[in-house]
């Protein structure tokens, strides 16, 4: 019986490390949203300047 509970403890601790993990990437990921944003418009830019430039 001992093995069980020792399973159903490590199975809770994962959990609680993989919320706190999720937690800390969506609290990164909310503060980094605008810089995230801005770097992609810019990529976006450059890919669609570079199809006019090959097409044109």
């Amino acid at each position: 019986m001992g093995t069980l509970n020792q399973k159903g403890q490590n199975t809770v601790e994962y959990l609680m490390m993989l919320s706190v993990v999720v937690g800390v990437v969506l609290v990164i990921g909310r503060m980094f949203r605008p810089k995230i944003a801005g770097i992609l418009d810019q990529i976006m830019k450059m890919i669609s300047d570079a199809a006019i430039r090959v097409g044109g």
